[in-house]
């Protein structure tokens, strides 16, 4: 995956120019930590941080953040935005030196699982590096949408002679990411394709359930969807 690797540099001013709000989506996300965990400083794992834009902001929002991620080149740039851990770790088998009070896992990552037996990995090994009573957040497009959706294509200036070229193309059950890195002063152009699966909100809550999750609950916000759940509390 180029955009992760050798094209990580790109990614951040792709980002921008496609007008994420990565402020006003931490500050939402820093309000439901609050009102869910209740105390200062809590420490949190950003599962798939990417370049930690995230976590950067939630750390101004308070809380202890580590970032976690699978691609070296995204985790080098991260390292840059924030004074953190910054692990490289794989979301589907993962083990903390210590268990965290909660896991955020944002912008669609937890569908670069291709499979339900990999997504029931990835909520096990949330769950077993979380505290009692720790909250998972996941942060997707909500799933519901891609029925209507039609392929696409959109292209962004990141350089004075670099654009990105991102097309879309939706299935029953995945969405296939193409990005074209173009080089007009070298005319030279690059490919890279991401394959994404699209768990229905059935099957995301169904996963959670299974893994021990419990107090699901769902907030959507426009086109995004928020799910949230708590690692159950053994009675003593």
């Amino acid at each position: 995956m180029k955009l992760y690797t050798t094209k990580a540099k790109l990614y951040d001013k792709m980002i921008q120019a496609a007008g994420k709000n990565y402020k006003g989506e931490s500050a939402l996300i820093a309000g439901i930590l609050h009102k869910s965990l209740k105390e200062k400083n809590p420490l949190i794992l950003d599962l798939g941080c990417g370049t930690g834009t995230h976590a950067a902001e939630l750390v101004k929002q308070g809380f202890n953040v580590i970032c976690g991620d699978l691609n070296k080149g995204m985790l080098a740039i991260a390292r840059k935005k924030i004074k953190t851990e910054c692990l490289r770790i794989d979301m589907k088998q993962f083990s903390l030196k210590q268990k965290v009070k909660a896991i955020i896992c944002l912008y669609n990552t937890i569908m670069y699982n291709q499979n339900t037996k990999e997504l029931l990995s990835t909520f096990s090994s949330c769950y077993n590096n979380m505290e009692q009573g720790g909250i998972l957040i996941l942060q997707l497009t909500n799933p519901a949408l891609f029925k209507k959706s039609k392929d696409a294509s959109f292209s962004w200036r990141v350089g004075s002679n670099e654009v990105i070229v991102h097309s879309t193309f939706t299935r029953p059950s995945k969405i296939m990411h193409h990005f074209s890195f173009i080089d007009l002063e070298k005319k030279k152009e690059e490919s890279d394709w991401h394959e994404m699966r699209i768990f229905s909100t059935a099957e995301l809550k169904g996963a959670l359930k299974k893994c021990g999750f419990k107090s699901i609950k769902l907030m959507k916000e426009k086109a995004t969807l928020y799910i949230t759940c708590r690692k159950r509390i053994r009675c003593s």
